[in-house]
């Protein structure tokens, strides 16, 4: 695959160009995403909690690399550098000790995070009248915002299908596209 740019005069600011020899591993990776996304939508809560310790993994490796970094160049904010590893540290561990109760708080700031980013699609979409295609960023922020108080109104059982099931949904539709430009490709 290609990644252009384009200079400030062009519509599309990244042109993505499949190379006809390379149209067997975009196949690939599609068929792999859909299997993936179609395992977290039947396997939401499975799916959350791999996640969810994916995340905890990450923290601990950062919290690790801040505390080297701390006592590494101690004298240049030494104490935010290692509260940052604590913080990163504990973290990491309490998702990985409680993973459910991971779930759950993860669960809770995704709904929040739709919400607010939904209603505030919604305000610049309302804003943005005049412009074409603002009903689209209508519909988008009030999608977003629907989803998110679907999150929260059943929250906490929410968690049980939430992060599972929209990450899955990604991946499945991530996987259909990667299918379709391999066989669009293919055939040209």
């Amino acid at each position: 695959m290609n990644v252009a740019t384009q200079g400030h005069g062009g519509t599309n600011l990244v042109a993505v160009q499949i190379v006809p020899e390379n149209w067997k591993w975009f196949l690939t990776l599609g068929i792999i995403l859909i299997l993936v996304g179609g395992f977290a939508i039947i396997f939401p809560l499975g799916a959350s909690v791999g996640m969810e310790i994916f995340i905890g993994i990450i923290l601990l490796i950062s919290g690790c690399a801040y505390l080297v970094h701390a006592f590494a160049a101690h004298e240049q904010g030494f104490f935010w550098q290692l509260l940052l590893a604590i913080l990163y540290l504990a973290t990491g561990i309490l998702l990985l000790v409680y993973p459910l109760s991971g779930v759950v708080t993860l669960t809770l700031i995704l709904g929040i995070g739709f919400l607010a980013a939904g209603l505030f699609r919604a305000v610049v979409a309302i804003g943005s009248r005049s412009t074409n295609g603002w009903s689209m960023l209508l519909i988008n922020g009030l999608l977003g915002a629907v989803i998110g108080l679907l999150i929260l109104t059943n929250w906490p059982t929410s968690s049980e299908w939430a992060i599972g099931v929209l990450v899955g949904i990604d991946l499945l539709f991530s996987g259909m596209t990667m299918t379709m430009l391999a066989l669009a490709t293919r055939n040209s």
